[in-house]
């Protein structure tokens, strides 16, 4: 279903906006929660997050890594090292 979704450009925010909005709070609050928890870097935003979960599935459409689960398992991890608050 992503594979159609990316292939057809899918906009969740044109298609169904108050689910959009909704999305956006739900993720919005997660993400406080895991700041709160010292689990994620302090400057990672909410636009920030969901850009990159957007890229992720642009990136792993792009390595054709839907077909792969060791592929797509690398490209996440990568994605989620990035997010991890860095020692100071």
């Amino acid at each position: 279903m992503k594979s159609a979704l990316a292939a057809a450009e899918f906009d969740l925010r044109t298609a169904a906006p108050s689910v959009a909005a909704d999305l956006t709070r739900q993720v919005a609050d997660l993400l406080d929660r895991a700041h709160a928890a010292g689990a994620v870097r302090h400057d990672l935003t909410v636009e920030g997050l969901m850009a990159l979960v957007a890229g992720a599935f642009a990136a792993i459409r792009h390595a054709n890594a839907e077909t792969s689960r060791k592929r797509s398992a690398h490209i996440a991890q990568l994605i989620l090292d990035g997010l991890r608050p860095q020692p100071r």
